[in-house]
């Protein structure tokens, strides 16, 4: 389900990963990819056996890194090659370490490293801040960057992908996934606390973002929030 990060892949060993969009045909990826931030669910086939790094990006860490074409990767997962050949160079060169921790110490330094070059919009960065509150109105987001309404949800999008209403409702959901992982015998308090207008109002956005039903969440008892298992005789 959408968790609100950008993702970057890289499969080490092991047969290629199989990835289906909803509505979308399976994609086999052998090489590293991105899958960008998402709205909508998508499905994995489970590897047994198969080791792989995954990078979790927050959706302006994920412009900083990838650049302009970081909005244009919204619900899509595209190969590294496709996106900068001397990314996916680099990428093929961290993989060849056997070591794990290796891979990770060297795959830290080389992020550091990149994003210490970056200069980061202030603006988008504080109003991703704020979006994360469901209770402020964008009016109230956008007055605090002093930017006129128009031109900030346009800069807004440019870089992150969404809109600031929807990446607010993004925002929104994810609390309300945890939420009733935690508390699954109390979903009225995660209604109205969240600021949900009724219970079938959060049960259209609810299903919007995750494919299912509040009741089939909390029935299926997931062990990760954001991952439901199709084993389950309840999907």
């Amino acid at each position: 389900m959408p968790d609100g990060t950008a993702q970057l892949i890289v499969p080490l060993e092991g047969p290629s990963r199989q990835v289906i969009a909803p509505f979308g045909r399976a994609q086999h990826h052998a090489v590293a990819y991105f899958t960008g931030l998402r709205s909508q669910p998508i499905l994995y086939r489970s590897e047994q056996q198969a080791s792989t790094l995954c990078i979790q990006f927050t959706p302006l860490g994920f412009r900083h890194f990838v650049g302009p074409g970081a909005a244009t990767l919204v619900n899509q997962t595209e190969e590294v090659s496709s996106v900068s050949k001397a990314m996916a160079s680099k990428i093929n060169e961290l993989a060849q370490h056997n070591s794990g921790e290796e891979l990770m110490q060297i795959t830290i330094a080389w992020l550091g490293q990149f994003f210490e070059q970056q200069a980061m919009d202030h603006a988008v960065a504080w109003a991703c801040r704020l979006l994360e509150n469901s209770s402020l109105s964008i009016a109230d987001v956008v007055k605090q960057t002093g930017y006129s309404h128009r031109y900030f949800v346009q800069r807004f999008q440019n870089q992150i992908g969404f809109t600031p209403k929807k990446f607010q409702r993004l925002q929104r959901f994810n609390q309300a996934l945890l939420s009733l992982r935690q508390a699954p015998k109390d979903p009225f308090d995660t209604i109205f606390r969240l600021g949900y207008f009724d219970q079938a109002h959060f049960s259209r956005e609810f299903k919007s973002f995750s494919g299912v039903s509040p009741g089939k969440y909390i029935a299926h008892r997931p062990q990760y929030a954001h991952v439901l298992s199709l084993k389950s005789p309840l999907l």
